[in-house]
């Protein structure tokens, strides 16, 4: 498996061992973005959309 580093500007390959420890890394975060609750700035921010 390969990745970008985009702080280092590069590519790296990762092995079997490395590609199923990046996997679960990805899965964790994954998980975690959708447990966290949606994001709502709050109301009467915006007037109302009309609707045609």
């Amino acid at each position: 498996m390969r990745a970008f580093d985009a702080a280092a500007d590069q590519c790296i390959t990762h092995g079997l061992q490395e590609r199923a420890a990046v996997l679960a890394e990805v899965d964790m975060f994954l998980t975690s973005l959708v447990a966290e609750p949606e994001f709502w700035p709050g109301d009467g921010l915006l007037p109302p959309l009309s609707h045609p």
